[in-house]
């Protein structure tokens, strides 16, 4: 099937600056300014995820939202993301990236500017399902396919880590000054300028569309057929350790404010402490495979178990601060260390798109099922929920990890193809 051609008819004009023909160097992958491009349009479209407590406790107060009706909210983009994920096979090569991502970001910023005239619940699930499966889920696939093309992923998935971190960070900070006189709407109209400042990177993408896929290797093949069992088991993994980190951070304000916490105490507190979780992903980055994958996925285990008991005790701004360090530290060290167990076990690159799917799934599971835990006496089911299936995460991982031979730790690409153990 040809590529679709999303430069013809009345908006031609526009398409076509974006999908005009620019430079070599523009349309490899490893491109300065392609990269920059995708690493920008990643983080305009996880913006949501670093606001999301904010943005939850906010509706919840002000629409009167039951504990069910919090956690189906708080998956509505990420339940949007992974169905565009799931289905980026069918349309990756057949579009023009540029022009795609342009439509990503517009749709961001129409759809979260109906968000804040949104006067129900209804309403606002249906806008946020809407903005995650053609705004953010979209352009996440076309950052994830340029990134997953260049000879750098582990180090440039680095630092989109700290650029949502930082994006995140920022909200957390300045955002529950503007709540308690205008309720979730600084948020989103937030949302939309991030995706508004997005818009003009998305001219320095690569090409796509009718770019052919590498030639596959037999050796790949052959190691790609005698793996399944590992990848499978290493993005289970990865899904289930979001689906408990997905529960505790939704909840998280919510936890806060039921400890005593004031909204601007807890803003506050997040917003300091999410900068601190840029050691994790710094850590993981530092430390590679040096020291084999059981090691750090043991130690991150403790980290965040040690979050997780200071969620459930009594709460001061000191242990409710320490209890997010520790789990945006555990949260971004554990990351790589599974995305490097799925290239191990994947050398032809194929599962690898799925990682996101299996994270999206695992983030909108977390609160849906934790709202359906919770009966309004206590949150503590909330950090039960967290312990159970990140722990199964990580120990699934752990698995994965014995039948790994960790090496390479400077290869730029991550290990892509590097043998595995039998």
């Amino acid at each position: 099937m040809k590529t679709q051609d999303l430069s013809s008819g009345p908006a031609g004009g526009i398409w076509g600056q974006l999908d005009s023909p620019s430079p070599a160097e523009l349309n490899r992958p490893e491109s300065d300014r392609a990269v920059t491009a995708a690493i920008v349009l990643a983080v305009a479209a996880t913006a949501v995820f670093g606001v999301q407590p904010l943005f939850v406790g906010a509706v919840a107060d002000e629409l009167s939202l039951s504990d069910r009706q919090i956690g189906f909210l708080a998956g509505g983009d990420l339940a949007g993301i992974a169905l565009a994920s799931l289905l980026a096979p069918l349309w990756l090569a057949r579009v023009r990236w540029r022009p795609a991502a342009a439509v990503a970001m517009v749709v961001l910023v129409a759809g979260n500017l109906a968000s804040a005239l949104a006067g129900s619940y209804a309403s606002l699930i249906a806008l946020r399902f809407a903005l995650g499966l053609a705004g953010s889920g979209l352009a996440l696939t076309l950052a994830i396919a340029a990134l997953h093309q260049s000879r750098a992923m582990a180090r440039h998935w680095a630092i989109f880590v700290a650029g949502n971190t930082l994006a995140g960070a920022l909200g957390l900070w300045g955002l529950p000054y503007l709540i308690p006189a205008w309720g979730f709407r600084p948020v989103v109209l937030a949302l939309a300028a991030c995706a508004l400042a997005a818009l003009p990177f998305a001219r320095w993408l690569p090409a796509g569309g009718d770019e052919a896929p590498e030639p596959e290797s037999r050796s790949h093949a052959a190691a790609e057929a005698g793996s399944r069992v590992p990848v499978v088991m290493a993005l289970l993994a990865h899904g289930l350790f979001y689906v408990g980190g997905g529960a505790v951070w939704a909840f998280i304000e919510r936890i806060g404010d039921a400890g005593g916490l004031g909204a601007t105490a807890i803003g506050g507190t997040l917003a300091r402490a999410m900068p601190i979780s840029v050691f994790g992903a710094g850590l993981a980055a530092w430390a590679g495979t040096r020291f084999g994958y059981t090691r750090p996925l043991v130690l991150a285990g403790i980290v965040f178990t040690t979050a997780m008991a200071l969620l459930a005790g009594p709460l001061t701004v000191a242990t409710f601060g320490a209890a997010a360090c520790l789990m945006f530290v555990a949260w971004n060290a554990v990351a790589p260390y599974q995305m490097g167990l799925i290239s191990e076990h994947d050398p032809a690159g194929r599962s690898i798109v799925l990682a996101p799917v299996v994270k999206a799934a695992g983030i909108t599971l977390g609160p849906v099922i934790a709202g359906l835990v919770l009966d309004g006496s206590s949150y503590l089911p909330v950090v039960w929920i967290g312990v159970l299936f990140a722990g199964l995460g990580i120990s699934l991982s752990f698995v994965v990890a014995l039948k790994t031979r960790a090496g390479g730790a400077d290869n730029p690409d991550g290990g892509r193809g590097r043998p595995v153990e039998r």
